[in-house]
């Protein structure tokens, strides 16, 4: 894969020298923007599953690796998958609030015929595979796309200040299909690369080629090449994993798993190895030719000595004695496996305990009870409300942002989501992580309810019993309302017989 690095570094000097300056684009920068293009591209390589083997010829030979067309012979066991998994799992918005109802109106638009769901997925993956990940508002359509971070030929690249904002970004792709270079009438030419540079008051549209350092104007669909902004602010959000105060940027949930995965792989290579060739007991003789089929169980082995005609030697001379005396059967014995078991047992084990994921089956097995599962989890429990916590406002920024955007822009939006109502306050509810058995936990509150009926209010355990399966709050609200509306029609209907008078009274 061509490196790219130097596309964004002449993107930086055209647009802004002071800050390339500032940065040092063409060295400590360059080189910087090289080792997390590098990171993040390994990150994703471990993920699927594409490991550093690190074989030569001869253990794959030995290993029996044939490489094919479909490059799926990596000999790994991967952990890496899981780890990203389970917390991207756990990660999930179940409602964004506004302080109106008009904006709740806007926000549920905006957020459905945005794919609000898959994008979440996109973007949480991304976060915690690789420490970034962003959104991007079109500035022409206001529609968000998950965009991936740099990873050595495209993807995004951003520079915040002190505050954490982003003053600077520049986004790179490539339009081949394939191939990173193409042919036209038998002659060979570079891949064109498409780049557009995102600054508080313009965004610029610029051409290079894979692999090169040149830029070129280029033009957006308006055939523009600079989009006045007249919004003080990037329309990037910035998704961040394991946020601290010493930068800008993430980090990977693999990168403690890294050498622990790369020492089980070469324990995995270590143990088929040895199992292929002392697996089983190998036989061998010392000066004899036997018949392998002959050594069964319970055959008994005659060694004498014959002439060039077949028939036995009956009186062997010295020498032939001597050969007699030397010869030998025997076999060599099965190594222990044992070993290579436990310690792939031990390195997944250290795998879940550095990354805080649990590992059904290696951490624990049987039957687990709920106090056991939540122990089990914590660290993973934690991991995940420490990235909630540090990405809630990103969500936040996301909705203020497409609204202002929204009102700065005189022109047609494709979303149909009509114009923003004032917006002064955004709330969002995350689901919960913990794995919880939510029809025990129902029946309790419902049994708590009929034996102290008076102890807390209908629209606490509607409230509660609702957040347990999953409810919006604004779901929970119109069961309420639901609910009230039928004890009235029930009312009514039990004393429309009466001529109104209650029974009884």
């Amino acid at each position: 894969m061509s490196d790219n690095s130097q596309l964004i570094v002449a993107a930086l000097l055209a647009t802004d020298p002071k800050l390339a300056t500032a940065v040092d684009a063409e060295n400590s920068f360059k080189e910087w923007i090289i080792l997390n293009g590098a990171r993040t591209l390994k990150f994703r390589e471990y993920e699927r599953g594409d490991h550093e083997a690190e074989l030569t010829d001869q253990m794959k030979e030995i290993l029996r690796l044939r490489a094919d067309d479909a490059q799926l012979n990596e000999l790994a066991d991967n952990y890496c998958k899981i780890i990203v998994d389970k917390m991207v799992g756990r990660l999930d918005v179940i409602g964004i609030k506004t302080d109106t109802d008009p904006g709740d109106e806007w926000v549920a638009d905006l957020m459905e015929q945005n794919s609000f769901k898959a994008l979440q997925g996109t973007t949480y993956r991304a976060s915690v595979r690789e420490g970034d990940s962003y959104i991007l508002v079109d500035p022409q359509t206001l529609s968000w796309t998950s965009e991936p971070a740099y990873d050595s030929f495209s993807g995004m690249t951003v520079l915040f200040d002190g505050n954490n904002d982003p003053v600077w970004a520049c986004k790179l792709w490539n339009e081949s299909d394939f191939s990173l270079s193409e042919e036209e009438d038998g002659e060979s030419f570079a891949a064109g690369m498409k780049v557009v540079v995102y600054q508080k008051d313009r965004i610029t549209f610029w051409k290079g080629t894979v692999g090169g350092g040149e830029l070129e104007e280029d033009f957006n669909q308006e055939k523009e090449h600079e989009l006045p902004w007249p919004i003080d602010r990037i329309p990037i959000i910035h998704f961040v994993n394991q946020a601290d105060n010493y930068t800008s940027y993430g980090e990977s949930e693999l990168r403690p798993a890294f050498p622990l995965q790369n020492i089980l792989n070469r324990t995995l290579h270590s143990m088929l190895a040895t199992s292929e060739f002392t697996g089983f007991p190998i036989k061998y003789s010392i000066g004899l030719e036997l018949n392998v089929e002959g050594i069964v169980p319970g055959a008994v082995l005659n060694m004498f000595l014959k002439d060039k005609e077949g028939n036995r030697i009956v009186e062997p001379t010295e020498e032939q004695v001597a050969l007699i005396e030397a010869a030998r059967v025997g076999q060599f014995e099965t190594a222990d496996m044992s070993q290579f078991i436990v310690q792939v047992e031990q390195l997944v084990q250290e795998i879940s305990q550095t990354t805080q994921t649990p590992i059904y089956g290696i951490n624990v097995s049987g039957d687990i009870s709920g106090e056991a599962l939540k122990q089990l989890e914590i660290g993973l429990l934690g991991k995940i409300e420490r990235f909630q916590r540090e990405n809630t406002d990103a969500w936040k920024n996301l909705i203020t942002l497409t609204a202002e955007m929204h009102k700065g822009f005189n022109r047609k939006v494709a979303l149909d989501i009509g114009s923003p109502p004032a917006i002064s306050s955004v709330q969002i509810t995350w689901k919960s992580p913990e794995l919880r058995n939510h029809l025990q936990e129902i029946a309790s509150l419902i049994k708590e309810r009929a034996d102290a009926p008076n102890l807390f209010s209908e629209d606490y355990y509607r409230r509660k019993i609702g957040e347990l399966r999953g409810l919006l709050e604004e779901e929970i609200e119109q069961e309420g309302k639901d609910a009230l509306s039928r004890r009235v029609s029930l009312f009514e209907s039990f004393t429309s017989d009466t001529g109104g008078a209650i029974p009884g009274v």
